[in-house]
């Protein structure tokens, strides 16, 4: 799990890298969508 979350990390930093505020806003977003889904549980 965790070595999977790395290669994630590393995945989105590269992202970053290239397109950094468009990735920025998606990963809110996203966090932002599993905090309603924790709420709904």
């Amino acid at each position: 799990m965790r070595l999977h979350l790395k290669k994630l990390y590393s995945i989105i930093n590269a992202g970053i890298k290239r397109d950094g505020p468009l990735l920025r806003d998606v990963l809110r977003t996203s966090e932002v969508k599993e905090k309603k889904d924790e709420r709904n549980y």
